[in-house]
């Protein structure tokens, strides 16, 4: 039988609602970067670390790498994640490599985390004459994809009017 530890920020109210409604084991952290969650880690000493935290930073990485002998799975959502030498494994959802990496990275749609509410959607019929379109990146844009998904759609409608 498997045991799980889950780590959050003491700021995470709505995560820790969820964890003690499912009575899942977790301890709180006191900062937002993870750093305090080493003596944590250490102390459980798990098989496999999953950390899916937006921008991780590459000196948690590191110490993480440098304090566990757990194989460390993460989920990343940006261009040029800071865990490239630092896991073993990597999702993107979005992106590819950057540069060349010994972790297993898988990227791609068939890797976007998905909630189970997205399972069996009946298909929808785009109209070729689509005009309005409504873009939204969840709840913060630091990768600038509103920003790049306007220019797109700009330079379409520019290529368009010319035809």
């Amino acid at each position: 039988h498997s045991e799980n530890l889950y780590l959050i920020p003491k700021s995470s109210v709505q995560g820790i609602k969820k964890l003690m409604e499912f009575g899942y084991k977790f301890k709180t952290l006191e900062s937002e970067d993870f750093f305090d969650s080493i003596e944590h880690v250490k102390k459980f000493n798990p098989d496999v670390i999953i950390n899916d935290i937006i921008c991780v930073k590459e000196e948690f990485m590191k110490k993480l790498k440098h304090n566990t002998t757990s194989l460390i799975v993460n989920i990343e959502h940006i261009k040029e994640p800071k865990s490239l030498i630092y896991a073993d494994i990597i999702f993107n959802s979005i992106y590819p490599p950057f540069i060349k990496t010994n972790a297993d990275y898988y990227y791609g749609p068939k890797y976007a985390p998905l909630n189970e509410s997205f399972i069996g959607l009946p298909k929808k019929e785009i109209k070729e004459d689509a005009k309005n379109f409504l873009i939204s990146f969840g709840g913060s844009d630091s990768s600038g994809f509103t920003f790049n998904a306007i220019e797109t759609l700009n330079g379409i409608r520019e290529k368009l009017r010319r035809m």
